[in-house]
């Protein structure tokens, strides 16, 4: 993009993630009265851990009138954290209006989840609801205000104008796109940059940087420096990557005889090693030892890096395998977080002394141990181990 760049002019704006949803063909919606749902579970999943690691999600007024979205972190596990790091349960709402006034009909306005902030010339009224002035949809000077409040990441979800616009001004640091397996073919339907006139094509200042599959949509990372991997928006303490770490564990194939735990690496960088969750790789193996064994394919340094697991590791295993706790201290780890303490159903677990007397720090955020236990709530009259 060549036109009216101002990413490159200010580098004082928050950081920001345009994420957009499209058919194979580029649209965000069809014609239908329906929304067309593009994402899978597992995106919508991934959709909510980056508003959990965002400090404000910003919408177009177009995308509030038609979808009426919450904009809210679903994960209630997440919000704890969010709370337990010092943050709002919620992030910021952010509303660009333009023109139009909004009233305290929609959810961002009425259901008084979170605050919500909203940049026009019109006004605006609700619950919880702030209103700044602003010449028409004036996105740079929306963004200059926010990072006079304290906001260092804004979560940009793209309908058809204010994708545009964020490209149009060469103003996303990060540019998300999750692609389903469908076409729409030829139609007015809106399309990603679709309010872009020129009818030429134009380069973006990013680069493919990372590509996963969630389910049955792909997803593709552009960044402005690829050797910072996708550029996603990570969690930023403890209890937020904790938080994420019992969230994965919601991935476990369903067993009545065994726990379901979730477990993440993470780099003395904040950036993700691997994760893992139990019976991932097979119905014997655990959390960890999954996170573990794709770290060594991956021949990562471990030394530095803090493992984060929903439940206890545990230091002896009724089958006599090798136990996590082992699996730990072999790899080299010398940090692991979790939530909840083994129960006593299957084996006594010595797992924080086993790993405290190998000269690892342990650290047990105990606030998240319900959500924790929430996932093994089936477990208690087998008798056989996780």
């Amino acid at each position: 993009m060549t036109e009216n760049r101002t990413r490159t002019t200010d580098v004082t704006l928050p950081k920001v993630l345009l994420s957009c949803a499209i058919t194979l063909d580029g649209y965000l919606n069809d014609l239908s009265p329906e929304r067309l749902q593009l994402s899978s579970e597992a995106d919508r999943d991934a959709v909510d851990a980056l508003r959990a690691a965002a400090d404000a999600v910003m919408v177009g007024v177009g995308t509030v009138m038609t979808d009426d979205p919450a904009l809210t972190v679903r994960s209630p596990v997440r919000q704890a954290a969010r709370q337990l790091a010092g943050r709002p349960r919620q992030p910021l709402r952010v509303v660009l209006a333009g023109h139009r006034r909004l009233d305290d009909l929609y959810k961002v306005t009425g259901d008084g989840l979170g605050a919500t902030l909203v940049y026009g010339t019109e006004g605006a009224h609700g619950r919880n609801v702030e209103y700044v002035r602003v010449a028409s949809r004036d996105m740079v000077e929306a963004l200059r205000d926010l990072s006079a409040r304290g906001i260092a990441r804004v979560l940009v979800e793209g309908g058809e104008a204010i994708s545009s616009e964020v490209l149009r001004r060469d103003l996303a640091d990060v540019l998300r796109v999750a692609i389903a397996p469908c076409v729409v073919g030829r139609s007015r339907s809106p399309r990603i940059a679709g309010r872009l006139r020129s009818g030429l094509a134009q380069r973006l200042s990013l680069a493919p940087a990372a590509s996963e599959l969630l389910g049955d949509t792909s997803v593709l990372y552009l960044t402005r420096n690829v050797m910072a991997g996708s550029g996603a928006f990570r969690p930023g303490s403890d209890a937020e990557w904790l938080a994420e770490a019992i969230e994965l564990g919601r991935r476990c194939p369903a067993s009545q005889t065994a726990y379901s735990v979730g477990a993440w690496i993470v780099g003395p960088d904040g950036e993700p090693i691997a994760s893992g969750h139990s019976r991932e790789l097979d119905e014997h193996v655990h959390a960890e030892e999954a996170a573990l064994r794709k770290a060594a394919r991956l021949r990562a340094d471990l030394a530095d890096a803090t493992l984060y697991t929903s439940m206890e590791p545990c230091s002896v295993r009724l089958s006599g395998r090798t136990s996590c706790c082992q699996h730990i201290a072999d790899a080299g780890i010398r940090r692991v977080v979790f939530a909840q303490r083994e129960p006593p159903h299957f084996v006594r677990c010595d797992g924080v002394a086993t790993l405290r007397s190998a000269g690892i720090e342990v650290v047990e955020i105990s606030a998240l141990s319900e959500y924790a236990a929430a996932l093994n709530q089936h477990v208690g009259q087998s008798s056989q181990s996780r």
